[in-house]
């Protein structure tokens, strides 16, 4: 089980620690958009990869995916669409290049840290406290503005 995760914000690495929590003995991959594009070929052929809040240039997800079981978990309408050419980002198996298959897990309402919470099924694994910090970082990357922004979610990032 291989975790690639964006490191360079909080959403990206809070995806990263929820993968390490619920796969110990899992691999993680931290990458960001700026630097040189990870070794894919490197990853062994039948390997599940979990993509969390970034993703590749388009032939290089195909390329993964083609060998690896792909799940690709973000919440950047933009992107998805780019990637898969789907107007409005889907949540399920799309087909890339004919037969290639990825599961996106999206909802632009959420961020990627709260998709990965849920998706990996983290309710057991974590503390109540984990779960609210899962939940402020998501409100505050997302700006979901409520009557907590001032009271919660500001002083929380601040925090951070």
């Amino acid at each position: 089980m291989i975790g690639i995760y964006h490191s360079a914000d909080l959403d990206g690495v809070t995806c990263g620690a929820l993968f390490k929590i619920k796969y110990p003995k899992g691999i993680l991959i931290p990458y960001d958009y700026h630097q040189p594009l990870i070794k894919i070929d490197e990853i062994p052929d039948g390997e599940t990869v979990v993509m969390m809040d970034v993703s590749l240039p388009k032939k290089d997800m195909i390329a993964l995916a083609s060998r690896c079981n792909l799940t690709w978990i973000d919440h950047h309408a933009a992107i998805m669409k780019t990637i898969t050419g789907i107007e409005y980002p889907y949540n399920g198996i799309v087909r890339l290049d004919g037969d290639v298959a990825i599961l996106c897990v999206y909802d632009g309402k959420q961020s990627a840290c709260e998709l990965t919470h849920s998706f990996l099924q983290m309710e057991e694994d974590l503390s109540v406290a984990g779960s609210l910090t899962v939940a402020a970082l998501g409100r505050y990357d997302t700006w979901r503005v409520d009557g907590n922004w001032e009271k919660r979610t500001l002083p929380f990032q601040y925090g951070m």
